[in-house]
């Protein structure tokens, strides 16, 4: 818990500490509960009680009764910023980050002290033997004077400046160096390290008399994707339905009668069409005097033929009779439009993009169904790597630091965003 400031009882300096501490803790309960926006907001406010140290070092060791009526104020806001954040007071958490940066920006820097204004990178992906280039920038007025070189300290080890100038510095690190690689291999969740930035300054306060400003710098390894994503959406798809059918052609004309172009009509089922490619007579049965059956008729809502059979009887001897038994065969078929939902999995790494356009026409699997995707009705469901979940409906650019939905002339793309532009969130 934080100190409470009394007056003439507590030491700016202890205080200080006592804020950076309670400033770690909330960080490192961001980080155990993957709230890791809300442990982006404690490292500034970890930064700002740095860089007051740095403003007020000439007041550190006096106590609170001692120090000016700014002093006072700047650290009661601190105090009040800290107790938030340990509180886990959502409204405070919400507006952490500006009330920080209100409060950064009134310390009172001369100009020869460290100020560090940006951190980059704040997250990286690989882990290869590249090496990450980090840039702080801020103000850093006496780095290239001899003795008083900047260093990063990461691992136990103290890395050298590779370029330097008074507003940004530039240091370049394998990662092996900034990480244990048996806390980031295979790793699905963020791991973070911590290093110090370690900048010397003249403190102005006795000739020659050297200080140091040191900045915890905390730096993150991503997992190899942002999580998982599955795309829902609404399709009518064309089914296609075939059967065969069969009318029979049965003429007989052993009822003493010539049956003359007899027509014999098929009509496919309500809603089905004839395809006209499949109708055929079979063989059956005919025998006597008899011709066809013949097409007449072939289209895909009917099918004609006609038959005839005869009576033949001469000098009172009768003949056999002309008989036909065969049928019409065809397949018939139809197309309906089925509405159904589907789901599917939605695979991208950091910095990658899948564009889905709703009304656009596909064609599915091997068993050669169209369908149609619906112009409205579809949802990206998104479970991140730190087990946040968000649904997506339209266009969304905020509700996710990882994934983002952004227009794309007539739909949309899917967009994993790339490590770099985390060091904005």
């Amino acid at each position: 818990m934080a100190v409470p400031i009394v007056a003439g009882g507590v030491v700016l300096g202890n205080l200080l500490n006592q804020f950076f501490s309670d400033a770690q803790q909330t960080i490192e309960r961001a980080r155990r509960e993957g709230q890791y926006l809300a442990m982006e907001a404690g490292i500034q406010l970890r930064q700002t009680v740095e860089s007051a140290r740095i403003a007020y070092a000439d007041s550190l060791t006096l106590t609170m009764d001692r120090v000016d009526a700014t002093i006072q104020r700047t650290m009661g806001q601190l105090q009040t910023v800290v107790q938030g954040a340990l509180a886990q007071q959502a409204a405070m958490q919400t507006n952490l980050a500006a009330q920080v940066q209100q409060i950064a920006n009134t310390l009172p820097f001369r100009n020869e002290d460290p100020q560090l204004t940006s951190v980059r990178p704040r997250y990286v992906l690989r882990m290869d033997d590249s090496d990450v280039v980090f840039r702080f920038q801020g103000n850093f007025l006496h780095v290239q004077r001899q003795g008083y070189e900047p260093t990063l300290r990461f691992l136990g080890v103290e890395h050298a400046a590779t370029q330097t100038t008074t507003q940004q510095l530039e240091f370049r690190i394998p990662p092996s160096r900034i990480f244990d690689p048996a806390t980031t291999s295979g790793a699905r969740i963020i791991t973070f390290t911590e290093g110090t930035l370690k900048i010397p300054y003249p403190s102005g306060r006795i000739i020659s008399s050297r200080a140091e400003a040191n900045f915890t710098i905390t730096i993150g390894a991503l997992p190899g994707i942002p999580g998982s994503i599955s795309l829902s959406f609404r399709i009518t798809r064309r089914v296609r339905t075939e059967r065969t059918r069969d009318f029979p052609v049965n003429l007989h004309s052993d009822d003493r009668h010539t049956h003359k172009d007899v027509e014999f009509t098929a009509t496919p089922a309500p809603g089905y069409k004839i395809d006209i490619n499949t109708a055929q007579i079979t063989r059956g049965s005919k025998w006597g005097a008899y011709s066809g059956p013949d097409w007449v008729i072939k289209d895909e809502s009917r099918l004609v033929c006609r038959a005839t059979t005869e009576w033949n009887e001469a000098f009172g001897i009768k003949m056999k009779p002309g008989m036909i038994d065969c049928s019409m065969t065809f397949r018939e078929w139809r197309e309906d439009d089925i509405p159904e939902t589907v789901t599917e999995t939605v695979n991208l790494r950091w910095g990658d993009t899948r564009a889905f356009i709703p009304g656009s026409d596909h064609k599915t699997g091997s068993d050669g169904q169209s369908w149609r995707t619906d112009s409205q009705g579809w949802k990206i469901s998104f479970d991140a790597f730190d087990s946040s979940h968000n649904d997506f409906v339209g266009t969304d650019t905020t509700s996710s630091p990882y994934l983002r939905v952004e227009a794309q002339g007539n739909g949309f793309i899917i967009k994993a965003v790339r490590p770099s532009e985390l060091d904005r969130v």
